[in-house]
């Protein structure tokens, strides 16, 4: 696979339905608790902190960890721990995953009362390819785990055609003219 185009970034590479996520945010914003809950509900680790970013020869982008790294994940008051030797499930592991959706995170509680239309059209550029990307605003006692499976499971719908916004815009507004 090595091209020679690569880069890392500070994230967190989870697989989430098959589908390649690498989350995003700040420091210190809870990527790695994120993922380690993630992986509770039986998605696949790929990599924590420092995500080697590789684009193969078809432009398509991978996401693993450097070999010393594998299978350790941060937590900020815990220290390192080892997912393999905690979950006792090398299936958990994967030792690499194409990437497929950017999730970051905020601590901007106005994407809460944003137009969710602009959502789908929002792009990540890593390695001059162009990658999906949804902001998450992490707000108070949200269910982020949920909410990340869901966002994966929407992106699966448009790539399969399928846009529930969308619907659900076309159906109000049909509603609408049937009240004239």
């Amino acid at each position: 696979m090595d091209n020679g185009q690569k880069t890392n970034l500070h994230g967190f590479g989870v697989n989430v339905f098959g589908v390649g996520v690498l989350i995003l945010g700040k420091s210190g914003i809870g990527k790695s608790e994120l993922g380690l809950g993630l992986i509770d509900r039986g998605h696949k680790f790929v990599v924590d902190d420092f995500v080697v970013i590789e684009k193969d020869s078809d432009e398509t982008l991978w996401m693993s960890a450097l070999d010393f790294a594998e299978p350790f994940i941060h937590i900020r008051g815990i220290g390192f721990i080892d997912i393999s030797r905690i979950y006792s499930n090398i299936s958990n592991i994967m030792s690499s995953s194409k990437l497929d959706l950017v999730i970051e995170l905020s601590e901007d509680n106005e994407l809460l009362n944003k137009d969710v239309i602009t959502q789908s059209q929002i792009q990540h550029l890593i390695l001059n390819t162009t990658i999906e990307k949804r902001m998450l605003p992490i707000g108070n006692n949200r269910n982020l785990c949920l909410l990340v499976e869901i966002l994966v499971k929407s992106y699966i719908q448009l790539k399969n055609g399928y846009d529930s916004t969308q619907y659900f815009l076309d159906n109000h507004s049909n509603l609408l003219n049937m009240d004239r």
